[in-house]
């Protein structure tokens, strides 16, 4: 997961069985950790962002179509819609703020890799 402000991040997530554990590294020394488990077509995501900024979402998975509805602790609400196409998953992100992410991740046996794209410079 590359991003365009000199700011980059690497993911690394492993599935075991229904368990998603995420590693992620931001060049900034600022690390998150996340973990997501899958309750039928609910999925339960925690993410706990190091910097005192916590992230929850919840995503629900409808055919091919991911709603995701993540809520951030500082008023900022994000909203994406997410389509698989066989193991290509296209993310449109829109932010409350002006500021769209687009997101291409495609999934290689266990590993997956994430290319996200920022389009205002804006954090």
């Amino acid at each position: 997961m590359v991003r365009y402000e000199s700011c980059t991040w690497f993911t690394t997530s492993r599935v075991h069985g229904s368990l998603q554990v995420v590693c992620m590294v931001h060049c900034k020394s600022c690390t998150c950790f996340t973990t997501s488990r899958v309750h039928g077509s609910l999925q339960v995501v925690y993410m706990v962002h190091y910097t005192s900024c916590t992230w929850f979402t919840l995503s629900h998975v409808h055919g091919s179509l991911q709603l995701v509805y993540i809520v951030h602790y500082k008023s900022c609400a994000w909203f994406s819609t997410s389509r698989v196409h066989g193991s290509l998953q296209v993310v449109y992100m829109v932010h409350y703020k002006s500021c769209i992410w687009f997101t291409t991740s495609l999934v290689n046996g266990s590993q997956q890799v994430v290319y996200m794209v920022h389009f205002k410079s804006c954090a």
